[in-house]
């Protein structure tokens, strides 16, 4: 293996450590870094604060890279983030909410047209591909089979018995609840990203929200067996 692709958002952008006063800092790492230490080069395309339909966009202007590299890594971000404009922080005009009953149900029907791009720009290229939760887990029953996956989000593979979920922020649930009407619902979700927000806030393989220095070499090595394995069966 020469040479890869990794698309994603800021948590596959760089590392990131703690400071003070929930403020973070960059880190050391980077998996260009990281790959090149073993002689591949990776090209990372990356987005900060990208949604998944940004990183199908992204690869999409890339095409040709991904057809001349051995290998494609896909990092997953929150779903919402294609229905929520980061920067205004209000809702996607002319996004229809009244196809879907709750919040989960909207979370897996934009996961479902996600994967659905990943595995046409699969078979456009040719080339394996890997999928990874990153700030968001996977919905791995509806994985297309021509895409390999990591079981386990990064936030799972950085901490015991914890089972990780779609969502990043309560604020974004807030905004797309009001919409749905399901407060039930919102009050459960909001728990679960509480619960995350804490192993984030408390473990040394993060920043405040993204992956620190530690975080990363965490996954690389994973990803790096994985690769190795799936270019064999290959």
């Amino acid at each position: 293996m020469n040479q890869l692709c990794i698309f994603g958002d800021s948590w596959s952008y760089q590392s990131m450590n703690k400071l003070p006063d929930w403020q973070e800092v960059k880190g050391n790492q980077t998996f260009q870094k990281m790959f090149a230490e073993h002689g591949i080069v990776a090209h990372n395309k990356s987005i900060q604060g990208g949604s998944n339909l940004d990183t199908v966009t992204c690869m999409k202007d890339n095409l040709q890279l991904m057809i001349e590299s051995d290998s494609i890594i896909v990092f997953q971000t929150d779903p919402m983030r294609e229905v929520i404009d980061r920067k205004t922080f209000r809702l996607i005009k002319n996004f229809n909410f009244k196809k879907h009953s709750n919040l989960v149900d909207l979370a897996r029907q934009l996961l479902i047209q996600f994967y659905n791009d990943l595995s046409n720009l699969q078979q456009t290229t040719n080339r394996p591909m890997l999928l990874i939760g990153g700030l968001s887990c996977l919905d791995i029953q509806n994985v297309p089979k021509n895409i390999s996956t990591l079981p386990q989000s990064w936030t799972e593979l950085a901490t015991t018995n914890f089972v990780d979920c779609f969502f990043e922020w309560v604020d974004f649930l807030e905004l797309v609840a009001d919409h749905l009407n399901n407060q039930d619902e919102l009050f459960e979700t909001k728990k679960q990203i509480q619960t995350k927000n804490y192993v984030w806030q408390n473990s040394d393989a993060f920043g405040w929200c993204h992956p620190s220095d530690v975080g990363y070499k965490l996954m690389f090595d994973i990803i790096f067996i994985h690769l190795k394995e799936l270019h064999e069966s290959n």
